[in-house]
């Protein structure tokens, strides 16, 4: 292997460390954002079954006579809890993305590894190739050396005609 060659790989085993590491880092970006994903669908389940108990009481409440400003009170808290539900929903989309964008990351930072491999094992295959072709290079000079000695040697030796003589 001559040192342009040797450089090559090496670089090219650099370049897949750096991507094998841009993966590791998308992976773990995606993991923090499917994380705050789920920390956010939580939140939004809380808010959404303390809503839920809220208009149950307001139901029993007002079936069993509770008075005017106590229904107030519990509707106004249910409706502060719907726009906060709403809110929560937002930052529930907006994770979502995230998580989206993210995922699409790792698939790009996937693909840029396969890449360098397909590149890699291209570079061995053909090395491969080139390795065996030099050998048989080697191997048909060796012949023919082989072949040119036997060749000068069998011409210094009389012909079997000419001793006869």
């Amino acid at each position: 292997m001559s040192n342009g060659e040797r450089r090559g790989k090496d670089r090219l085993t650099g370049v897949a460390r750096w991507r094998a590491l841009e993966l590791e880092d998308a992976r773990l970006a995606h993991a923090a954002a499917d994380d705050a994903l789920n920390q956010q669908q939580r939140v939004y389940d809380e808010i959404h079954s303390r809503m839920e108990d809220s208009r149950e009481f307001e139901r029993q409440a007002s079936s069993h006579g509770v008075s005017a400003e106590a229904l107030r009170h519990a509707r106004a808290y249910t409706q502060w809890q719907t726009r906060e539900l709403e809110q929560q929903r937002q930052h529930v989309t907006a994770a979502e993305r995230v998580v989206t964008e993210a995922r699409a990351e790792v698939v790009s930072r996937f693909q840029a590894v396969r890449v360098i491999d397909r590149l890699r094992e291209r570079r061995m295959r053909a090395a491969a190739i080139e390795a065996t072709r030099a050998e048989q290079k080697l191997l048909d000079e060796h012949a023919l050396l082989r072949e040119a000695r036997h060749h000068s040697n069998t011409e210094h030796q009389p012909w079997p005609s000419m001793r006869s003589e």
